[in-house]
């Protein structure tokens, strides 16, 4: 009975991997419907290295910094490029590599000056200013603010949306604000900001009514693209590029084709796959069916869950850096694997009957791999913090894997390898288990 329940239960899981293999790998169109489903695998968001585009790497000049630290700076001027960018039709992703340097990574855009104008794009003026009227003067600007954050305001009752924006302003900025408002207050004018371009109207990035005279340190302003906390957190950012100048200048060009990203991807599937393979053909190897039939199937069922958790989970990219994450926590899995065999396997030489070796192996072993497994996980959560965007690819990647093969070669290995002793409870050369002649089995 146990040993037709254990082949059921394999039967069962085998079934359902081949199951979510089959549409992890394929892509096809949906019936009655103008839309495709795509491969698990190809859902995975992808680096340029993989997609085609080029890798633009500059270095920076800051002319002057007006309030707060040069890391601060050129990270909320890396998300006002992104938004440049984007408004110029680019796909693109730009990352501080240092505090004197950034990279830009593109896609094609499908026009004939790939990539020309990405320089002068980047250096467009990014002056904050605070008008009445296009043509009036400049009331604040850069060097008036002190901070910006994205803020909900709970106890507005204006609308159900409450996100906005809560400026700082310096001492002399708040003495320029209390000056303008009362100047406004008069007729209840607006006030309109301006980001680079304030020659149209239609580049005012936000604009608020004035009715009285406004003394407060901090004014709270929303509406327009500050929806909601992603809207008001960007728009926080494109603020506090302003209160500093910098200039690129590129340093390197690296244009990767599409046939060379195609062929990038299908390398990046073939080493991922001979990875799999030959931890599967050591497993066997080493511990016959108990490591292929135990060992190769949790390795399947966690590769199959990293590729799921990598294109469900947000931020998360395929790069040639998370790709060697990936195999890392492959590898890494299939030692787990190994160890708790190889445990199974001495206590097997000692004595003990193939049921007692298995359990005993376990257990001598789960607590040591548990503790490696945390420490791991709490590093990689670390460098997701606070690393670069290359560490944070990496420790993103790195932290599924320790996950998903590490957990499933923990628990999974000793469950398939009980299901296979129900199978096959006496024959110990389907284990790769042996032990001197002179040593007598224990009862």
């Amino acid at each position: 009975m146990r040993k037709k329940r254990a082949i059921r239960n394999f039967a069962g899981i085998i079934f359902l991997c081949l199951v979510v293999l089959i549409f992890t790998i394929i892509s096809f169109p949906l019936p009655d419907s103008d839309y495709n489903f795509v491969g698990f695998a190809r859902g995975i968001d992808k680096s340029v290295e993989y997609q085609g585009g080029a890798v633009l790497t500059y270095n920076v000049y800051s002319d002057s910094s007006l309030n707060g630290s040069a890391s601060s700076g050129l990270n909320a001027t890396t998300t006002r490029l992104e938004n440049l960018l984007s408004d110029k039709s680019y796909s693109a992703n730009v990352y501080k590599t240092s505090n004197s340097s950034i990279k830009i990574e593109t896609l094609f855009n499908g026009f004939d000056d790939e990539f020309k104008d990405v320089e002068n794009i980047i250096n467009l003026d990014n002056s904050l200013k605070f008008k009445i009227d296009k043509d009036d003067t400049v009331y604040l600007n850069g060097y008036d603010i002190e901070n910006v954050v994205a803020y909900n305001n709970r106890e507005s009752q204006t609308s159900d949306n409450n996100w906005g924006i809560l400026i700082t302003f310096t001492d002399e900025g708040q003495t320029k604000f209390t000056e303008l408002s009362t100047k406004l207050a008069e007729n209840s004018g607006t006030v309109k900001i301006y980001i680079g371009d304030d020659s149209d109207d239609s580049n005012v990035i936000s604009s608020f009514s004035i009715s009285e005279k406004y003394e407060n340190k901090s004014i709270f302003i929303s509406g327009g693209t500050m929806s909601d906390e992603d809207g008001a957190k960007s728009m926080a950012e494109q603020f506090n590029s302003t209160r500093y100048k910098y200039s690129f200048k590129q340093t390197s060009k690296v244009i990767i084709s599409k046939d060379r990203a195609n062929t990038n991807l299908i390398l990046t599937a073939v080493i991922y796959t001979l990875t799999f393979a030959l931890i599967v053909a050591f497993l066997y190897a080493r511990f016959r069916n108990l490591g292929l039939i135990s060992g190769g199937l949790c390795m399947l069922i966690a590769c199959l869950a990293q590729i799921l958790l990598m294109m469900s989970i947000p931020n998360i990219v395929l790069s040639p850096t998370s790709f060697i994450a990936c195999i890392l926590t492959m590898v890494m899995g299939g030692a787990i694997s190994s160890i708790m065999f190889e445990k199974m396997r001495k206590e097997y030489a000692l004595g003990k009957k193939i049921h007692a070796s298995v359990k005993s192996g376990f257990g001598k072993t789960y607590a040591y791999i548990l503790d490696f497994l945390g420490l791991t996980s709490m590093s990689s959560f670390v460098l997701l913090i606070a690393g670069t965007e290359m560490i944070k690819q990496f420790a993103g990647a790195f932290l599924i894997g320790t996950v998903v093969y590490g957990l499933s070669s923990l628990l999974l290995s000793y469950l398939f390898a009980k299901f296979y002793v129900d199978i096959n409870p006496t024959n110990s050369k389907k284990y790769g288990f042996k032990r001197e002649g002179h040593i007598n089995e224990l009862n």
